[in-house]
C-alpha cells in the first residue's frame, strides 16, 4: 500500500499530482489518493456513470 501525501492514510493507488511550487518556474510532485485529488472525484463521477 501506498500513503498519501495530504491525508496520509494508506490507499490502494495514489496518483501524482503537480503542484505548482511558491516560484511559478517549478512544481511540486505529491502523491495524493482518489479523495485527495483534484481532478480525480470528477473523473470517477463520469466513469461510474457508464
Amino acid at each position: 500500500m501506498s500513503d498519501c501525501d495530504n491525508c496520509e492514510s494508506e490507499a490502494v493507488h495514489v496518483w501524482r499530482h503537480r503542484r505548482p511550487a511558491e516560484t511559478m518556474t517549478h512544481r511540486t510532485d505529491e502523491w495524493l489518493c482518489a479523495t485527495c485529488h483534484p481532478e480525480m472525484p470528477s473523473v470517477l463521477r463520469h466513469e461510474s456513470a457508464r
